[in-house]
């Protein structure tokens, strides 16, 4: 064997300790192998890498890198021990196989080495288990259970395997090997295999034997090797085995050992896992976590560390990137790995990925894990390769990427026409879709919540299904998430706020392709207008502006200006402006819908009731009182004609009219319509409709006219907590019953009471409207008012 160079030429190599030295010296001064390179003292950048990977260098070229870090050490007024010889390097012996490079994430931990197999030593673990991650963190609750199902299984007749489902790249694996190394102690020997298929499998079965010293590994087969680690499992006990990446359940399972008393764990992207192992789901990371992982892969904060000795800065940025990866671990370790690698700053890694997306996430080779692509890809794979609804499958998952990632309503899904792959099976068919979907999630690209009816999709699955579809597509798929949620929202009304709530971010979403695309459909339309509506009965009402005017613009377009569609989105515009006291555009465009409904449909129609409401309720807040009753007595015959007497519409039309009677001091006529209005909402509607919350506060508002407070109190009070359950505590119409709560409070002599509750409702006003708003306006009128008679004014 040729003998090494004498003095500072020799070639020598890094020992695992000292590449430990070297990387963490680099993080901890966030030095690139750039920033190496670049000075003048220092190596070339491959010479540098080559040190680095452990290959062969000149111990002078190994010095001046540590020079260097020595240099960025006194910097920071700190120091940096020479390296030790034999420590953390060895001379280089020419023909003797190099140690393998540790990955730079994980803790160096000497390969085991292998007993006899008659030697039952507590704590063995085989040569394929993974180096032990130093980095993991969290999934306590994941490693409990674990433990305590495979303890109880261990003395059980029939032990009970685990299985650690969830999507590619979530952290399954990593946390089978961070149970490995917490509990290796529990048992007399630990495997570790991959399951990517039958013949990995059985190679890994193959090598246990040889490992175990079971057979003579020169003259053995296969068969005979696998046959032999068969009966070693049969006959001890004790044993962990975990097989990695066993997706192909079906396939697999016959060949995983059997009639055996050891302890058997899986990682699998298959959800459904009953048939062979108990599943426990492996979900994405919260926010905090997330961080914590980027900034400890990133080389930025220590293992003993937490996020609150971050700067503000850096930890927000951390926290962003974490919900911009949508907490998936494989990519927050990608993240850091690149910035621990580059020495940029978080903030500027933030940027970049938000304009470069998965290249950037991709950027950084890692020999322990596949790209964030590839991992995805892979999942994708196993759909397409199995089952009857494959293509639908596929088209399934296409759909999703264009919808919101959270909350995706399975009528959402159903409603989308997917390809005929079964003939007996028919297009929108909630069966098929069922079917459709249960193959997406057993392969963990989708999650389903069984009693929300609700999926969700991680945000980099979809960006990896948009990836592959041509630019060109992506406008179709655009059009088709638009179509089908136009085709499941709801025809909005106060019962569906729930279902509406699920709704609105995909909404908006559409909306935005709507806009980007410039989509001219009916169902672009009606999506904008029942998204409008529901933003509108949430008082946001710039955004209501928006969606309105957008959807009354597309449906003259493709309706023409006199279709009664076209009349229902400008009827609903013209409420909005009512909302925002631009009340002459208001008008114009009631009574222009008002004017179709009377050509397309008659006077005497359900449509044209509707628009005379509505008209009226502008009159009445103009005070043209006449006017109003007109409009409300005509809607109110048409709906008696047309819905029974105790309908709600029929009690919303009696409840307004009862308000312009109580305007032309027509007290007994305001009662009798007020108390006939309520009974009918008594009856008819949940306890907690907010339509029977505008009965009580209209006829409280009468009591208020005829001078009796008391009565008029309890009506507010109900009112109020109806509105502020069911609308929110800052919404206009829970202002307006503060306000005449108020006034209560004021005519009954309880002055501090009256005060806060005035203040309150301003507050909610000024939170809504401009402050030259004519409500607020009024409000803050009987507020100056109430001081002076009052005399705060002078205390305050």
């Amino acid at each position: 064997m040729k003998k090494s160079k004498q003095g500072t030429n020799r070639c020598v190599q890094l020992t695992d300790a000292g590449l430990q030295r070297l990387h963490t010296a680099r993080r901890r001064y966030r030095q690139s192998i750039d920033n190496i390179a670049w000075d003048k003292k220092t190596p070339s950048v491959n010479t540098v890498k080559r040190a680095l990977r452990q290959a062969p260098v000149f111990l002078d070229t190994l010095e001046r890198i540590w020079d260097y870090l020595r240099s960025c050490a006194e910097a920071q007024k700190e120091s940096l021990t020479d390296l030790v010889p034999g420590e953390d390097y060895r001379d280089y012996v020419e023909n003797e196989t190099s140690p393998t490079p540790a990955p730079r994430t994980t803790e160096l931990v000497l390969p085991p080495v292998s007993p006899p197999p008659g030697d039952r030593r507590r704590g063995w673990l085989s040569r394929q288990v993974p180096r032990h991650n130093r980095l993991f963190l969290g999934r306590r609750a994941i490693l409990d259970q674990l433990h305590d199902t495979l303890a109880r299984g261990a003395a059980a007749l029939i032990p009970d395997a685990q299985a650690l489902t969830g999507l590619g790249g979530i952290g399954k694996t990593q946390t089978a090997i961070a149970y490995v190394y917490e509990h290796r102690t529990d048992y007399d020997g630990i495997f570790w295999l991959a399951g990517e298929t039958v013949d990995a499998l059985s190679e890994g079965l193959a090598g246990f034997a040889q490992e175990l010293n079971l057979i003579d590994s020169a003259s053995a087969s296969r068969q005979e090797a696998l046959s032999a680690i068969h009966a070693w499992f049969q006959s001890h006990t004790g044993w962990l085995l975990v097989i990695d990446n066993a997706d192909d359940l079906d396939t697999l399972a016959p060949h995983f050992p059997r009639h055996h008393t050891g302890s058997l764990l899986l990682t699998t992207r298959r959800r459904n896992t009953m048939l062979w192992a108990a599943p426990v789901e492996v979900l994405k990371f919260d926010r905090h976590d997330g961080a914590l992982l980027i900034l400890r892969r990133a080389g930025l904060l220590g293992l003993s560390q937490t996020l609150s000795t971050v700067p503000d800065p850096v930890r927000d940025a951390a926290e962003q990137l974490s919900d911009a990866l949508d907490g998936l671990p494989l990519a927050l370790d990608q993240a850091g790995a690149y910035i621990a690698e580059t020495g940029i700053t978080l903030p500027q890694y933030l940027e970049r990925f938000r304009a470069f997306g998965l290249d950037l996430l991709d950027a950084v080779p890692d020999p322990q894990h596949k790209p964030v692509r590839i991992t995805f890809a892979l999942a994708v794979q196993q759909v397409t390769r199995r089952g009857l609804y494959r293509r639908s499958a596929v088209e399934m998952l296409s759909l999703c990427a264009f919808l919101a990632p959270d909350s995706i309503p399975e009528t959402v899904l159903a409603a989308y026409p997917f390809p005929q792959d079964d003939p007996a099976q028919r297009g929108k068919d909630p069966v098929y879709c069922g079917e459709v979907s249960a193959l997406l999630c057993g392969y963990s690209l989708l999650r389903r919540d069984p009693s929300a009816a609700l999926f969700s999709i991680h945000r980099l699955v979809q960006a990896v299904a948009r990836e592959t579809l041509a630019p060109e597509e992506h406008r179709l798929w655009k059009e088709r998430a638009v179509q089908a949620v136009a085709d499941a929202s709801p025809d909005f009304e106060f019962e569906d706020w729930a279902v509406c709530d699920q709704f609105l971010p995909h909404w908006r979403l559409c909306a935005r392709y709507i806009e980007e695309e410039g989509f001219q459909t009916e169902a672009a339309a009606y999506l904008l207008y029942q998204a409008g509506r529901y933003v509108r009965a949430r008082a946001l009402y710039s955004e209501a502006e928006s969606l309105l005017r957008s959807a009354c613009e597309i449906a003259e377009k493709i309706h023409g200006g006199k279709d009664l569609v076209t009349a229902k989105y400008l009827d609903s515009l013209a409420c909005l402006y009512r909302d925002l006291d631009r009340t002459s555009a208001a008008q114009s465009l009631h009574e222009r819908s008002l004017a179709i409904c009377e050509a397309v449909v008659g006077s005497d129609h359900p449509e044209t009731a509707s628009a005379l409401h509505n008209l009226a309720l502008l009159y009445t807040e103009q005070r043209a009182l006449d006017r109003a009753e007109a409009c409300f007595l005509r809607a109110l015959t048409i709906r008696e004609r047309h819905l029974s007497p105790d309908h709600p519409g029929v009690a919303t039309t009696l409840t307004q009219l009862a308000a312009v009677y109580r305007g032309q001091e027509r007290f007994p006529e305001a009662e009798s319509c007020y108390r006939r209005a309520l009974d009918v909402y008594e009856k008819t509607l949940d306890p907690n409709h907010v339509d029977l919350a505008v009965g009580c506060n209209n006829l409280a508002l009468l009591y208020v006219s005829t001078n009796r407070p008391k009565e008029a109190e309890p009506l507010y009070l109900r009112a109020l907590q109806i509105n502020e359950a069911a609308r929110g505590p800052f919404h206009p119409e829970t202002g307006t019953v503060l306000w005449g709560l108020a006034i209560v409070q004021w005519r009954q002599g309880r002055v501090e009471d009256a005060e806060q509750t005035f203040r309150r409702a301003i507050a909610v006003y000024r939170r809504n409207y401009n402050e030259d708003h004519s409500r607020l306006v009024r409000l803050l009128g009987y507020y100056a008012d109430f001081r002076k008679q009052t005399g705060t004014e002078l205390n305050s």
